[in-house]
């Protein structure tokens, strides 16, 4: 009898041992593990403190930003990028790295005219050819909504989209995009004129964070023009559009 309650008395301190043994790893494990949120809900925080560097062309996460006007910045930004999971924030910089090296290749292309920064408001424009025959320039004035509308491009990630259309000597284009985080686009056009000896070639790259809504103005010289474009999306995040309308 004696022998059977010493073993039941053992029986149960290892059975209470074994239960706080488990407890205690429970609460190490809980303290140890980060709060994991989505990489969706953490890239549309990370891109808020994105700059540009238009000395590298060059984006980078900038977690001193200050708060402006455009890129307004909040206290409850700042405390939900303490909060960002530690893995989707290098998920984050690694893309924006390859963004970096794409822009870098456009540089070198021949058929890229000019490439556009923006910064969740603030834009950046950089001239790669001064010889275009095809000439664009960003409007700093409002175009009227009232224009006519020619045809309409939708950017779709990874394919190709096409818009082609005969007009004047001058056309804008009205481009939208709304992103959650970084994007990249590429616009390009053919012309053909009756008073262009050859086929022109010219193209705009649109890259950046957050949304904007800008517009550019392309001139052939040639008073009847055909304009072939196509578009196509290198980099948009699910959830995002990206469009352009061509009016007179």
């Amino acid at each position: 009898m004696l022998m059977k309650k010493l073993f039941f008395g053992l029986a149960l301190l290892f059975s209470t041992g074994c239960c706080l043994m488990s407890c205690s790893q429970d609460e190490i494990m809980n303290a140890e593990s980060p709060v994991t949120r989505d990489y969706q809900t953490d890239s549309e925080i990370l891109s808020k403190f994105v700059d540009f560097n238009s000395l590298t062309g060059e984006y980078y996460l900038n977690e001193n930003k200050k708060s402006t006007a455009i890129s307004y910045l909040t206290d409850k930004d700042w405390l939900d990028l303490q909060q960002v999971n530690p893995v989707n924030y290098e998920k984050y910089v690694k893309g924006l790295n390859e963004l970096n090296q794409q822009l870098a290749e456009y540089e070198k292309d021949p058929n890229i005219t000019q490439i556009v920064y923006s910064t969740y408001g603030k834009i950046y424009v950089k001239d790669l050819k001064k010889d275009s025959s095809i000439r664009i320039s960003k409007v700093e004035k409002n175009v009227p909504l009232s224009r006519a509308t020619y045809q309409t491009l939708t950017f779709m990630q990874g394919s190709t989209s096409y818009a082609s259309f005969t007009a004047g000597a001058k056309i804008n284009t009205a481009v939208r995009i709304f992103s959650t985080s970084y994007y990249l686009c590429e616009l390009k056009c053919n012309t053909k004129g009756a008073q262009c000896v050859n086929n022109h070639s010219s193209g705009l790259v649109l890259s950046g964070t957050g949304s904007t809504n800008t517009v550019y103005t392309w001139e052939s010289g040639s008073a009847s023009t055909y304009w072939d474009f196509t578009g196509t999306g290198r980099t948009l995040a699910f959830g995002s559009t990206a469009q352009v309308d061509f009016t007179n």
